[in-house]
């Protein structure tokens, strides 16, 4: 698993939020000419952004407001003293994301037009920006967000949902700001739509009422969510405003720039497998279909390819969990299913090893990032009392991983450019 290390260290460096925001702050900079820079920063990465930005605009910034995770809020504090730090929880919002929204948006709208705003953007936004449109309650946001992550929705679906429920979503942010504003972005999303980051708070969206609607139904939930139907009626009776679309001038003043990426992560890994001696078997990116799947069609490939020299594959994107039979108390996330269903094609063999990273370090509900398992895995979780398919059957990834011994645990990475699997395969004999 050695050389799986050397690619993990790849990722991770180039991720660093801190790295990727000093790279681009000064050239923000240089087109910025009137006024105070003030700076936003929501989601995961949002105290490494901030603290580079800061480190990057010096003496002259202006205000800085800071969404974080709990656990991150002192260490916010006191990196950035001249900060307002709000905590924020995810993936459901709390109390205090919805108290984090309402401060955000009057901080935007304070803003003079002569100041420039710099955004910092990155996956997690969506839960640190709730704000429930009159009539809907947080409780109502966090159980339809969660009906539909259990059924399987995709982001877009879910972000589609929560942008037409909301107030600060699908743009709705950019209308309350009088000044111009860059967006720096942090992509957690398949090909990086500005529009399904974050929910899209300074995005054009071309979705509407009607769009969320058709998601509530395709999931059989309009009648189990009566709160939010009733939100999602009113919008399609014009009733309540829609998100704002494309055209719109308000947008003019806000410019976007996406500076970390699933792309940038798999062409880091693939450069240092590259570099170790490997030769690229397969690649596969933008992902979105069940990370089960993914991980048996990477086993099968690789294990049935030519194997005269050491090869890797590689595949990105965001896999989804599917629920279906799930025992009370099963946990994993995408990157440990995938990881656990290519164990199970591959038990056995023993010229392979796969590693299944979530970059935010925190795959699914669980304190794994991910799993790094070979031909060995299946037999390690049976010696241990643990039945390989069943766990795969039943979603509960972590628990077996655990018992064979696979889990990666690399702690909370304060970003997250969605999940990467990279599979090793070497010459026999």
């Amino acid at each position: 698993m050695a050389d799986l290390r050397f690619v993990l260290s790849s990722i991770q460096a180039a991720a660093d939020p801190s790295k990727l925001v000093a790279a681009a702050v000064q050239s923000v900079l240089r087109a910025t000419d009137e006024g105070q820079t003030h700076v936003l920063a929501v989601g995961k990465a949002s105290m490494a952004m901030a603290v580079a930005a800061a480190e990057g605009i010096g003496d002259t910034i202006g205000h800085v407001a800071i969404t974080v995770v709990p656990e991150h809020a002192a260490e916010a504090s006191r990196s950035l003293p001249k900060a307002d730090v709000w905590p924020c929880d995810h993936p459901f919002a709390t109390l205090r994301n919805l108290a984090a929204a309402r401060a955000v948006g009057e901080f935007v709208a304070s803003l003079a037009p002569r100041d420039h705003l710099l955004v910092l953007l990155s996956g997690g936004a969506s839960a640190h920006l709730t704000w429930p449109m009159q009539g809907v309650s947080l409780e109502n946001v966090v159980d339809i967000s969660r009906a539909l992550m259990t059924s399987g929705a995709s982001i877009r679906e879910i972000n589609c949902v929560r942008k037409h429920v909301e107030l600060l979503k699908g743009g709705r942010l950019a209308a309350m700001c009088r000044c111009k504003a860059t967006v720096l972005v942090l992509s957690d999303v398949v090909g990086d739509p500005l529009d399904i980051i974050g929910s899209g708070p300074f995005a054009a969206d071309q979705l509407s009422f009607s769009d969320a609607m058709a998601v509530v139904e395709k999931f059989g939930l309009r009648q189990s969510h009566p709160a939010i139907t009733r939100c999602l009626e009113a919008g399609l009776s014009g009733e309540r405003p829609e998100t704002i679309k494309p055209m719109d001038p308000r947008l003019a003043r806000v410019t976007h720039r996406v500076i970390g990426s699933n792309h940038l992560i798999i062409n880091a890994a693939a450069e240092c497998a590259a570099k170790l001696g490997l030769r690229e078997g397969g690649r596969r990116i933008n992902w979105e279909g069940s990370a089960s799947e993914l991980g048996d069609l990477m086993a099968r490939e690789a294990l049935s390819a030519d194997a005269t020299l050491p090869a890797f594959w590689i595949a990105g994107g965001e896999p989804v969990v599917n629920v279906g039979e799930v025992k009370r108390g099963s946990r994993g996330g995408p990157s440990q299913e995938l990881a656990l269903a290519a164990a199970i094609r591959g038990e056995g063999r023993t010229d392979w090893a796969l590693m299944a990273y979530s970059t935010d370090g925190i795959d699914g509900p669980t304190t794994a990032a991910g799993a790094m398992v070979d031909g060995g895995t299946c037999e390690r979780m049976r010696n241990a009392g643990v039945d390989p398919m069943l766990a795969l059957k039943t979603h509960d990834s972590h628990a077996a991983l655990g018992s064979s011994g696979d889990l990666l645990l690399t702690g909370a990475s304060g970003t997250n450019l969605n999940h990467v699997a990279v599979l090793v395969r070497y010459p026999t004999g």
